[in-house]
């Protein structure tokens, strides 16, 4: 995670000291195996689809990880989407590692 300045270059003054004007996320989720980035993947990217106006998302995949840009001129927005992310991802996890251990659903056995 960054404070904006990277990204934008941007910087306002308050009581003598810069501050950023945004933020910048980046996420990124290493799953066991491809298979269950690509499984994470599709779990995830109906949900990621509508943001604040002023809010830029991005996803990847690149193999079994998922990196998640996340940038904002506002850091509350901001945050509340990453900890969304991990929060569906966790989600995720459980369900994933329940029918796995089951033997249900498409989650491959080991």
């Amino acid at each position: 995670m960054t404070d904006g300045a990277k990204g934008s270059g941007k910087h306002e003054r308050s009581g003598g000291r810069l501050e950023a004007t945004g933020i910048s996320i980046e996420l990124v989720i290493e799953c066991v195996d491809e298979a269950v980035g690509k499984a994470l993947d599709e779990a995830l990217m109906p949900d990621n689809r509508y943001f604040p106006k002023d809010q830029r998302f991005r996803a990847s995949r690149e193999g079994a990880s998922i990196v998640f840009h996340v940038v904002s001129p506002r850091p509350r927005p901001a945050l509340s989407t990453g900890s969304s992310i991990i929060a569906d991802s966790r989600l995720f996890r459980d369900v994933w590692l329940e029918a796995k251990t089951r033997g249900l659903g498409n989650a491959p056995q080991r």
